[in-house]
């Protein structure tokens, strides 16, 4: 697995929304923002907030997550604190914007054996990794299958080999929360929590007191997490002003070689930015017009749909009874006649900043029609028709909150 795992490449989603505001989780009780929503666009921020926390012996720690349409886990144990212990010399370059290698170190490569991933072959979820996973000692067996214990310990000892919340649910009475009880005896010192869908960069290092220790108060902590927020941030919505205003000036990280994107947006982020995690989910701007037939064109970043006549509800991951987790089926597949993206992947992602042009085809105005899943690196041209005048209500099946409106005359 690589050690820095793209966002914009393994996004997921469902089709409800959480609030993504700052809020304690009771008294004394730390609180770990698991992705955010910014206030003036929609996006998702492919971290744990803040990056290190400070708690007590017997505290609880609250993991509440945004639902952006990214899936995560909190996932800890020992297996994680010695895989993190290796990653954070490289989290900290990271931080202060210096390069890292896209793949990882040996060591570290060996250590990512040990634990399993959310994904599977392909682009199926493991159920190992994406269902509850708690183990006293050992691995996580390595053949996909459900965990035999997926009951969650009463408590967290510091001592268990893999602690894993599987993908957190999205609603029902924990919806979009996890919680883990410290133990009164937990050993003083440092754990750490990651998600095994995003990777080691989406992780919380918990520093453990004593119980009669000092610790900073919720709001303390809900202060170190917007400061941490705003840094990513402030390059975003810089990128999304721009965007409002029709043009974008693309940067390759790799050299000083621009490129400017103008017309309609869908999806953006910042090559050259040093906190790539974070990407806007916007149609920009959200209502466009056009005449019947008449070629209507997106920029899209990052990995999207454009979908007309989406049902209500669209589950994209879906929850069975039996425990099993799986993708929606009719995510990735094109869908009412649209072409499918069958651009190879050499093609997609060959480097530099020419985009990646691709006609769609021809929606009549009826019925479901979807482009498919779609990515490419930098970006896509994307282009469709729409034959019947009205008025058109589209989204991205990945990103809940991203809508937008055609008006067609």
């Amino acid at each position: 697995m690589p050690l820095v795992r793209r966002a914009a490449l393994i996004a997921l989603a469902l089709t409800l929304t959480s609030t993504s505001c700052l809020g304690g989780g009771g008294a004394g009780a730390p609180t770990i923002l698991v992705d955010f929503s910014h206030d003036e666009f929609s996006s998702a921020f492919i971290k744990f907030f803040p990056g290190t926390v400070t708690a007590r012996q017997g505290d609880e720690l609250v993991f509440r997550q945004t639902w952006t349409g990214e899936p995560h886990t909190v996932t800890g144990g020992t297996l994680a604190d010695e895989l993190m212990e290796a990653v954070e010399p490289y989290i900290e370059k990271k931080n202060r914007g210096e390069p890292i290698p896209e793949e990882p170190p040996e060591d570290i490569a060996k250590l990512e054996e040990k634990v399993v991933w959310a994904f599977g072959e392909g682009d199926d979820l493991n159920q190992t990794g994406s269902q509850p996973c708690y183990l006293d000692r050992g691995e996580p067996r390595k053949d996909g299958k459900p965990c035999r214990t997926q009951e969650q310990p009463s408590e967290f000892t510091g001592k268990q080999s893999f602690y894993n919340s599987g993908i957190i649910p999205y609603e029902g009475p924990q919806g979009n929360e996890f919680r883990i009880q410290l133990a009164n005896d937990i050993d003083p010192g440092a754990y750490w929590f990651y998600c095994i869908v995003h990777g080691e960069f989406q992780s919380t290092k918990v520093e453990v007191k004593p119980r009669d220790a000092d610790v900073p108060a919720p709001g303390a902590v809900n202060r170190a997490a917007r400061v941490e927020i705003d840094r990513m941030a402030d390059p975003l919505l810089e990128l999304f002003r721009d965007a409002a205003d029709g043009r974008v000036n693309l940067k390759d990280p790799r050299s000083d070689e621009t490129y400017r994107m103008s017309g309609n947006f869908a999806g953006l982020y910042k090559p050259e930015a040093a906190f790539p995690e974070a990407q806007i989910n916007e149609f920009v701007p959200r209502r466009i017009r056009a005449r019947a037939g008449q070629k209507i064109s997106w920029n899209m970043m990052g990995r999207h749909t454009i979908s007309f006549g989406v049902p209500r509800y669209f589950p994209i991951i879906e929850f069975e009874d039996d425990g099993t987790v799986r993708f929606n089926r009719r995510l990735d597949p094109p869908a009412g006649g649209a072409k499918e993206f069958d651009v190879p992947e050499e093609e997609r992602y060959g480097g530099g900043l020419e985009p990646i042009v691709f006609d769609g085809g021809t929606y009549d105005g009826t019925g479901f029609w979807s482009s498919g899943t779609m990515d490419a690196d930098p970006f896509i041209e994307y282009s469709m028709r729409i034959t019947k005048p009205g008025t058109y209500r589209y989204a991205c099946l990945i990103h809940p909150p991203m809508v937008g409106t055609v008006e067609v005359t």
